[in-house]
């Protein structure tokens, strides 16, 4: 993972949640590393298609990059995970609807 001169707060998530990692689905494993790249991002930008790509491999699975709009559906679980995350930490998720 290239995470560049932000790395230490992706070295943090993923010494957090390494002993997962054995278990862990290719989803799973794909969050984890798309959450820790998020932790190097400045304040106000966001990951997605133009800033991302995932590399793939694995013993039984040949070397594939993921970009474009395949990158998607992966950068759709940060979405659907945010606010489990929160909740996990005692942290309720943010109401954003207009009262």
């Amino acid at each position: 993972m290239s995470i560049g001169a932000r790395s230490q707060s992706a070295k943090t998530y993923l010494e957090k949640y390494y002993e997962s990692f054995a278990e862990a689905s290719l989803d799973e494993l794909v969050r984890h590393g798309l959450n820790a790249l998020r932790d190097t991002l400045q304040q106000d930008k966001e990951l997605n298609t133009l800033n991302c790509s995932i590399g793939i491999v694995g013993v039984d699975f040949k070397f594939k990059i993921v970009e474009g709009e395949e990158l998607n559906q992966y950068l759709n679980l940060l979405d659907n995970v945010e606010d489990s995350t929160q909740e996990e930490q005692g942290q309720a998720p943010m109401d954003t609807e207009e009262l």
